[in-house]
């Protein structure tokens, strides 16, 4: 009976450990995203002289996997065959510990807003 509590609290401490390790990971991968994002925005726009919508996302399972999504008008994207090179010596430049995981770069089209249109409808009175 004893051995078997002892083998319990042997697996119930393990899960803990284990539990305890991927949160740590998770949070440390998290504050490299939000200074990955910022720092990659400012580089891109000095580069390119545009600031780009980005999209910045990770997922923390076995694997880790990094997608980052930006968007630039479509001259932009169709002038500079380099981007995405150039978005992945930044990463490996500047966050080594991020370049280590699957990174997706997706190129997007910067989608114009469209205008909003007001109008006042005034009712008649009868």
């Amino acid at each position: 009976m004893r051995k078997r509590r002892g083998i319990i609290w042997g697996v119930i401490g393990g899960f803990t450990v284990l539990v305890g390790t991927q949160v740590f990971r998770g949070i440390r991968i998290i504050k490299k995203m939000k200074s990955l994002k910022a720092g990659l925005s400012e580089f891109l726009t000095e580069v390119y002289g545009l600031e780009p919508q980005l999209s910045v996302n990770v997922a923390v399972n076995i694997r880790t996997k990094i997608s980052i999504k930006v968007r630039y008008p479509e001259e932009l994207l169709a002038n500079s065959p380099d981007l995405e090179a150039d978005i992945y010596g930044y990463i490996e430049e500047n966050f080594l510990e991020l370049a280590k995981y699957e990174t997706v770069i997706t190129l997007l089209p910067l989608e114009e807003e469209e205008e909003e249109i007001d109008i006042d409808i005034e009712e008649e009175d009868e």
